[in-house]
């Protein structure tokens, strides 16, 4: 139990942008400002009785405190996910129940080798729970949220590993600019592709692809080449080059989030579509302006693309648009490892 605890806190004391904010709070202390609050109350833990509820016991009495926010229908196998609670939250813990005034309506915190851990995020980084399905854009106290599921989602972590939920969805950003989805996958697979995988968490760098095992690993690197004043390099799982496209990303962080690097990968696509008159010319653009090279890489997508469609036609895959599975091992090789790529750091649709 022990070494799990501390397992635990390491991986929920990883705060780099791509959970940045209130949510991943520090220490009261070196000048630290908290969140502006309507209330907080220190309570003692009485027992977990779900992984979204808290029997708490409170000044005035025992409380069962609700979690916010998140929710756990979805374990497939929920008294292993309630042990595993029980283990990182005995009786007796601290807690602390606060009411934000920035869109999170409640929120738990629990003490953790002299942090604040937020319960809501621990459960979505680890898998242990889900956001609510919406339709509509988190607003921007929420994202911290939203990247840790997603980055849970990408990596397999909990429910998205056991239930067979590990997907990445190529469905919405290819019906937005009228393409098939497994375009957006072939093209994904040649960019970020691990064998048959494409892989959200790498970036490419002067002709040299960087698979990391997380979103906060590649995250990290990238602010490392900023602050070197480099920012010719391609990010995500499309690999959409930041020098040029920047200003399409509201940070670093969300040119990593598969969705996002995929709406604005499409946007590109759509542009060179426009341009070209050609889908096929389209795709050979995104690579490059280049003939030689844009060909060469349109030969790469279209023999990705045969493949999948005659792997989809034999039952062996679902169909991208409901997601793409990737299986049990993330990278298959040694995480921040170099490794070389046939393709040079383009422009991606930049270079006219």
């Amino acid at each position: 139990m022990t070494s799990l605890r501390r397992w635990v806190g390491r991986l929920a004391s990883i705060c780099l942008l791509a959970v940045a904010g209130p949510s991943c709070a520090k220490p009261a202390t070196g000048g630290r400002v908290d969140p502006p609050v309507v209330q907080r109350q220190p309570v003692d833990l009485v027992q977990v009785t779900s992984l979204t509820e808290l029997l708490v016991r409170a000044s005035d009495g025992l409380h069962v405190v609700p979690v916010q926010g998140v929710h756990a229908d979805g374990a497939c196998h929920p008294e292993a996910h309630l042990a595993w609670a029980r283990q990182i939250l005995p009786p007796g813990t601290p807690l602390w129940v606060e009411r934000s005034d920035h869109g999170v309506p409640l929120r738990i915190w629990f003490a953790w080798h002299g942090q604040r851990i937020d319960w809501s995020l621990l459960l979505l980084r680890l898998g242990q729970a889900m956001l609510p399905v919406s339709g509509r854009p988190a607003r921007v106290g929420l994202r911290p949220y939203v990247f840790a599921q997603q980055e849970a989602r990408a990596e397999g972590r909990g429910i998205w590993g056991e239930c067979g939920r590990r997907h990445i969805q190529f469905g919405p950003a290819a019906a937005a600019i009228g393409v098939s989805p497994q375009l957006l996958l072939a093209m994904a697979i040649v960019e970020s592709g691990i064998g048959q995988q494409p892989w959200p968490w790498t970036l490419n760098v002067a002709g040299h692809s960087y698979f990391f095992l997380t979103r906060s690993a590649a995250l990290a690197a990238a602010a490392r080449l900023q602050s070197q004043h480099f920012d010719l390099f391609d990010v995500g799982i499309l690999q959409v080059n930041w020098h040029y496209h920047r200003s399409r990303f509201p940070d670093l962080a969300t040119a990593l989030d598969p969705e996002s690097n995929q709406r604005v990968a499409a946007q590109i696509l759509a542009e060179q579509r426009a341009r070209s008159g050609s889908l096929a010319e389209a795709v050979a653009r995104y690579h490059s302006a280049d003939p030689v090279r844009g060909q060469r890489y349109l030969a790469r997508v279209q023999a990705v693309l045969q493949s999948l469609c005659a792997d989809r036609s034999a039952g062996r895959m679902p169909d991208a648009g409901n997601g793409w599975a990737m299986r049990g091992q993330t990278t298959g090789r040694q995480p921040n490892s170099k490794q070389s790529n046939s393709k040079r750091t383009t422009s991606k649709g930049g270079a006219g």
